[in-house]
């Protein structure tokens, strides 16, 4: 067994760069996922794990990649939670073409989130709703970061996500006269752990919600059809 990575390792510098940078996982084209649990769901979901790494006195999973185990404290220094997993895995990030979009039979877009926790209570949402794409806007949040990932309990890696520059450019990308279901989310009190939908009138849908109930003030649909 080969010594354990102290931080100073470039390994583990790598490792904490692609925690705390967007650009670098961008770069990079990967995901960190920290957690057994979650690592276990990437695979399952056909995603490749590059590499582990291992905190002391634990053990790597079964689930491939290089295992790197790290010194004593070095976990601490480089997670992105205070009580960190034992685990961190390096995931190759799925890489979608945006005409997904125009076949798509269900679209849910994420406008303005900024909450990490939001987000990704959203593609949970949006995976449970049935939805074909999850689209991202400028001005949410990224949703390659780590707390993204963690909230998102493995949608993150089901579900298609795509960036848009704005919805101007996702409307022109549906094709006209067909009929789809667009659903544009945004973040509503943290005390409630459900979305609120914001109809965007530059993409000019005619929108009705099949279901709907109030919580706390808050129209919360659990379904909407639009015709573009």
């Amino acid at each position: 067994m080969t010594l354990p990575l102290a931080l100073s390792n470039p390994r583990v510098q790598r490792l904490r760069r692609l925690v705390n940078r967007r650009d670098s996982r961008r770069e990079e084209g990967v995901l960190v996922v920290e957690g057994a649990v979650l690592l276990r769901e990437a695979v399952a979901a056909g995603l490749e794990v590059e590499c582990q790494f291992v905190a002391e006195h634990s053990s790597p999973i079964e689930v491939g990649g290089t295992v790197f185990h790290l010194a004593e404290g070095v976990m601490e220094r480089v997670a992105s939670t205070e009580t960190p997993q034992p685990v961190i895995g390096i995931v190759r990030m799925p890489q979608f073409d945006r005409s997904i979009v125009d076949a798509a039979d269900f679209v849910v877009v994420a406008n303005g989130v900024a909450d990490p926790g939001n987000l990704g209570t959203m593609l949970r949402s949006a995976e449970g709703s049935g939805a074909d794409v999850f689209v991202v806007t400028p001005g949410t949040v990224d949703h390659t970061n780590p707390k993204v990932v963690r909230a998102a309990a493995g949608s993150l890696f089901r579900i298609p996500v795509l960036e848009i520059p704005n919805v101007d450019d996702l409307a022109a990308r549906i094709s006209s006269g067909s009929e789809r279901r667009v659903m544009s989310l945004r973040a509503i009190p943290t005390s409630i752990s459900h979305v609120a939908l914001r109809w965007y009138s530059a993409m000019n849908l005619e929108v009705w919600t099949k279901t709907s109930r109030s919580m706390n003030g808050c129209r919360s649909p659990s379904l909407a059809t639009s015709k573009v």
